[in-house]
């Protein structure tokens, strides 16, 4: 998305206050951790990842060497190592960016994520400092990127998804749909919440019968 349009989301079950999510493109950490020429070697980066990531795997390693304070190029390196379906790899990157940015909301997410895969969700509300209201966690913060939205909502509605909780798991997946309705996190947590492995065991008796 790249429009200004903004939505806020009013205090609810899991929100204590508004929420504004942006669609706009956020250029805000790449300016504070970047020069110009660093800047454009990222995003040039990025895009290769979506397309080609063994030919960009290497150099975004190196890149990620010589800008070792910079948690958005683990976040993309995670990323490429899941594109190229190597999990460990990713997951290693993940672990790391949570150690070395513990309050960087993508490092949480991605964390949270992995504990979420690993069965242990029980330790999602340590990654989020006991805090499952994004807008107790950052308290000064008003607005929030939809990606970041999206990947909270998703990360708590999982979560409450494990734990039975099943009213808050379906306000998180409501603002989940809000921020980004299509994204294939959106759809998989859509997927747990309503998918009912009786009524489909009961239609495939139907179509064999037939």
């Amino acid at each position: 998305m790249t429009n200004d349009k903004t939505l806020t989301i009013p205090p609810c079950s899991i929100l204590s206050s508004p929420l504004e999510i942006y669609f706009g493109s956020d250029r805000s950490s790449l300016d504070k951790h970047f020069r110009q020429k660093e800047r454009k070697t990222f995003q040039s980066l990025f895009e290769q990842v979506q397309s080609e990531p063994s030919a960009a795997k290497d150099k975004l390693i190196k890149f990620a060497q010589e800008h070792p304070q910079v948690p958005m190029v683990y976040n993309l390196l995670a990323f490429c190592h899941i594109q190229l379906k190597d999990i460990a790899s990713a997951d290693k990157a993940i672990e790391e960016a949570f150690l070395q940015f513990p309050d960087y909301l993508f490092a949480k997410i991605n964390y949270a994520d992995l504990l979420l895969r690993k069965k242990k969700w029980r330790q999602v509300p340590e990654v989020f400092d006991q805090t499952l209201d994004l807008s107790l966690l950052y308290p000064d913060r008003k607005s929030f990127h939809f990606s970041e939205v999206r990947g909270f909502m998703t990360a708590i509605g999982y979560y409450y998804h494990e734990r039975g909780k099943r009213k808050l798991a379906l306000e998180a997946f409501r603002i989940a749909v809000q921020a980004d309705p299509t994204h294939p996190s959106v759809l998989a947590l859509e997927k747990a919440l309503f998918y009912n492995p009786l009524l489909r065991f009961i239609k495939s008796l139907i179509r064999n019968r037939d």
